[in-house]
């Protein structure tokens, strides 16, 4: 009776695993097809400084009372599979959180330390069958700065990219 209690556990367990091993492929690759609108948020954390990035498809924001963006863009497919590619130069689609019931779930086994977080990514985009928020922390400062001159290499000619630079963690 042990052994069965155990092999459903575990059966139980793998499938569960597996779900979220789906959800993350799922995910990375639904965030490497440019077709999908990327809507990027970059935020230094414990601030209310921060730079958006939205989608030609996408209405404009309503920011109800937040503090409104210290630069508000307007990607396109082009600037979209630049982004995309950004994040995979620097392997930041390693460690994903997704935004569920309003709680951020991890996908990625990894652990994120605030103590060390120097930027957090937000990218909210839409597929055809659904949308989804996702988080992605930047725990290294050197990763932090690359990923912001990349960025301005994308969008050149903005001085908010220098601005949150210069509000990292030192």
């Amino acid at each position: 009776m042990k052994k069965l209690i155990l092999i459903v556990g575990f059966s139980i367990s793998a499938f569960a695993f597996s779900q979220n091993l789906s959800d993350y492929q799922n995910i990375v690759s639904e965030l490497g097809n440019p077709e999908n609108s990327l809507n990027v948020e970059l935020r230094v954390p414990d601030s209310d400084f921060y730079i958006l990035i939205r989608n030609h498809l996408s209405s404009p924001r309503n920011y109800y009372g937040s503090k409104e963006p210290c630069l508000e863009l307007e990607s396109n497919l082009v600037s979209n599979k630049k982004i995309q590619e950004v994040l995979s130069k620097y392997n930041l689609l390693e460690n994903l959180y997704v935004a569920y019931d309003d709680t951020l779930t991890k996908l990625t086994p990894s652990d994120v330390d605030n103590s060390t977080l120097f930027l957090w990514i937000s990218i909210t985009y839409e597929t055809e069958n659904n949308s989804r928020i996702i988080a992605i922390p930047i725990v290294e400062k050197s990763v932090s700065k690359k990923f912001i001159n990349d960025f301005q290499e994308i969008f050149p000619n903005e001085n908010c990219f220098s601005k949150l630079e210069s509000r990292l963690k030192t």
